[in-house]
Protein backbone atom coordinates (compact mmCIF):
# COMPACT_ATOMS: atom_id res chain seq x y z
CA UNK A 1 0.00 0.00 0.00
CA UNK A 2 2.77 2.37 0.74
CA UNK A 3 4.09 1.77 -2.71
CA UNK A 4 0.77 2.76 -4.34
CA UNK A 5 0.46 5.96 -2.34
CA UNK A 6 4.03 6.98 -3.24
CA UNK A 7 3.33 6.27 -6.91
CA UNK A 8 0.13 8.29 -6.76
CA UNK A 9 1.97 11.26 -5.25
CA UNK A 10 4.69 11.04 -7.91
CA UNK A 11 2.08 10.78 -10.67
CA UNK A 12 0.08 13.69 -9.18
CA UNK A 13 3.21 15.86 -8.97
CA UNK A 14 4.07 14.95 -12.54
CA UNK A 15 0.57 15.91 -13.77
CA UNK A 16 0.75 19.22 -11.89
CA UNK A 17 4.17 19.97 -13.37
CA UNK A 18 2.88 19.29 -16.90
CA UNK A 19 -0.19 21.50 -16.29
CA UNK A 20 1.98 24.34 -15.00
CA UNK A 21 4.29 24.10 -18.02
CA UNK A 22 1.25 24.29 -20.29
CA UNK A 23 -0.05 27.34 -18.40
CA UNK A 24 3.35 29.07 -18.66
CA UNK A 25 3.36 28.55 -22.43
CA UNK A 26 -0.23 29.78 -22.62
CA UNK A 27 0.63 32.94 -20.64
CA UNK A 28 3.66 33.60 -22.83
CA UNK A 29 1.57 33.34 -26.00
CA UNK A 30 -1.10 35.59 -24.49
CA UNK A 31 1.51 38.20 -23.53
CA UNK A 32 2.96 38.19 -27.07
CA UNK A 33 -0.54 38.61 -28.56
CA UNK A 34 -1.35 41.51 -26.20
CA UNK A 35 1.92 43.28 -27.05
CA UNK A 36 1.28 42.86 -30.79
CA UNK A 37 -2.26 44.19 -30.44
CA UNK A 38 -1.10 47.23 -28.45
CA UNK A 39 1.60 47.95 -31.03
CA UNK A 40 -0.88 47.75 -33.89
CA UNK A 41 -3.34 50.01 -31.99
CA UNK A 42 -0.63 52.63 -31.49
CA UNK A 43 0.28 52.49 -35.18
CA UNK A 44 -3.37 52.69 -36.20
CA UNK A 45 -4.05 55.65 -33.90
CA UNK A 46 -1.06 57.49 -35.42
CA UNK A 47 -2.44 56.89 -38.91
CA UNK A 48 -5.97 57.95 -37.98
CA UNK A 49 -4.85 60.82 -35.71
CA UNK A 50 -2.63 62.43 -38.34
CA UNK A 51 -3.30 63.52 -41.87
CA UNK A 52 -1.55 62.93 -45.17
CA UNK A 53 0.49 65.72 -46.66
CA UNK A 54 2.26 65.89 -50.01
CA UNK A 55 5.79 67.20 -49.71
CA UNK A 56 7.75 69.06 -52.39
CA UNK A 57 9.21 65.77 -53.57
CA UNK A 58 5.68 64.31 -53.94
CA UNK A 59 6.20 61.81 -51.12
CA UNK A 60 3.37 61.12 -48.71
CA UNK A 61 3.92 61.05 -45.00
CA UNK A 62 1.77 61.22 -41.91
CA UNK A 63 2.03 64.37 -39.85
CA UNK A 64 0.57 64.11 -36.39
CA UNK A 65 -1.85 66.64 -34.91
CA UNK A 66 0.74 67.66 -32.35
CA UNK A 67 3.14 68.70 -35.12
CA UNK A 68 0.37 70.63 -36.84
CA UNK A 69 -0.53 72.46 -33.62
CA UNK A 70 3.09 73.29 -32.90
CA UNK A 71 3.37 74.93 -36.35
CA UNK A 72 0.45 77.20 -35.48
CA UNK A 73 1.90 77.97 -32.04
CA UNK A 74 5.40 78.69 -33.34
CA UNK A 75 4.39 82.12 -34.67
CA UNK A 76 2.75 83.34 -31.44
CA UNK A 77 5.87 85.22 -30.24
CA UNK A 78 6.16 87.02 -33.59
CA UNK A 79 2.48 88.04 -33.55
CA UNK A 80 2.81 89.08 -29.91
CA UNK A 81 5.85 91.25 -30.64
CA UNK A 82 4.26 92.98 -33.66
CA UNK A 83 0.93 93.66 -31.95
CA UNK A 84 2.69 94.93 -28.84
CA UNK A 85 4.51 97.50 -31.00
CA UNK A 86 1.28 98.43 -32.79
CA UNK A 87 -0.75 99.66 -29.79
CA UNK A 88 -0.50 100.11 -26.03
CA UNK A 89 -4.00 98.64 -25.57
CA UNK A 90 -2.75 95.20 -26.64
CA UNK A 91 -2.56 92.81 -23.64
CA UNK A 92 -1.71 89.38 -25.07
CA UNK A 93 -2.57 86.58 -27.47
CA UNK A 94 -3.62 82.97 -27.03
CA UNK A 95 -4.57 80.12 -29.34
CA UNK A 96 -7.47 77.67 -29.11
CA UNK A 97 -7.46 74.40 -31.09
CA UNK A 98 -10.58 72.83 -29.67
CA UNK A 99 -13.30 73.05 -30.81
CA UNK A 100 -12.39 73.57 -34.43
CA UNK A 101 -11.61 75.93 -36.17
CA UNK A 102 -8.26 77.15 -34.88
CA UNK A 103 -8.73 80.48 -33.09
CA UNK A 104 -6.21 83.17 -32.26
CA UNK A 105 -7.61 85.25 -29.39
CA UNK A 106 -6.13 88.75 -29.13
CA UNK A 107 -6.75 90.40 -25.75
CA UNK A 108 -6.91 94.19 -25.56
CA UNK A 109 -8.16 96.94 -23.29
CA UNK A 110 -10.28 98.53 -26.05
CA UNK A 111 -13.91 99.30 -25.24
CA UNK A 112 -15.02 100.60 -28.62
CA UNK A 113 -15.43 97.94 -31.35
CA UNK A 114 -15.33 100.67 -34.01
CA UNK A 115 -11.76 101.67 -33.19
CA UNK A 116 -9.65 101.39 -36.38
CA UNK A 117 -6.84 99.68 -34.39
CA UNK A 118 -9.13 96.70 -33.70
CA UNK A 119 -9.30 95.74 -37.39
CA UNK A 120 -5.61 96.52 -37.78
CA UNK A 121 -4.82 93.93 -35.09
CA UNK A 122 -6.71 91.30 -37.09
CA UNK A 123 -5.02 92.29 -40.36
CA UNK A 124 -1.48 92.29 -38.93
CA UNK A 125 -2.06 88.91 -37.28
CA UNK A 126 -3.42 87.42 -40.51
CA UNK A 127 -0.50 88.76 -42.55
CA UNK A 128 1.96 87.05 -40.20
CA UNK A 129 0.00 83.80 -40.41
CA UNK A 130 -0.02 83.95 -44.21
CA UNK A 131 3.68 84.87 -44.35
CA UNK A 132 4.46 81.58 -42.58
CA UNK A 133 2.22 79.71 -45.07
CA UNK A 134 0.10 78.18 -42.29
CA UNK A 135 -3.20 78.22 -44.21
CA UNK A 136 -1.58 75.80 -46.69
CA UNK A 137 -1.40 73.21 -43.88
CA UNK A 138 -5.18 73.16 -43.63
CA UNK A 139 -7.60 71.12 -45.64
CA UNK A 140 -9.49 72.89 -48.42
CA UNK A 141 -12.59 74.09 -46.56
CA UNK A 142 -11.14 74.45 -43.06
CA UNK A 143 -11.04 77.92 -41.54
CA UNK A 144 -9.13 79.74 -38.84
CA UNK A 145 -10.30 82.74 -36.87
CA UNK A 146 -8.73 85.80 -35.28
CA UNK A 147 -10.86 87.17 -32.47
CA UNK A 148 -10.20 90.49 -30.73
CA UNK A 149 -11.45 90.66 -27.13
CA UNK A 150 -11.81 93.99 -25.33
CA UNK A 151 -12.34 94.97 -21.72
CA UNK A 152 -14.58 92.65 -19.69
CA UNK A 153 -13.99 89.87 -22.25
CA UNK A 154 -16.33 91.48 -24.79
CA UNK A 155 -15.75 90.34 -28.36
CA UNK A 156 -14.95 93.40 -30.47
CA UNK A 157 -14.39 91.77 -33.85
CA UNK A 158 -13.80 88.43 -35.49
CA UNK A 159 -12.01 87.64 -38.71
CA UNK A 160 -12.59 84.28 -40.39
CA UNK A 161 -10.07 83.08 -42.96
CA UNK A 162 -9.38 79.97 -45.00
CA UNK A 163 -6.75 78.52 -47.28
CA UNK A 164 -7.95 80.47 -50.29
CA UNK A 165 -8.95 84.09 -50.26
CA UNK A 166 -12.39 83.31 -51.73
CA UNK A 167 -14.12 83.50 -48.37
Amino acid sequence: MKFNSKMRRVQQNYREAIEQNGKKKKHTVEAVIVICLLGSLVLLSELVGGHFKITDSDQMFVESKADDESNWMRILPEIDNNLNQLTDEYKGISIDFNPKPIKYIVRTSFQDPYNEKVNELVNVSNEIIKSHNLPALQKEKKTYEIIVIGKSNVELTRGMFRKREDF
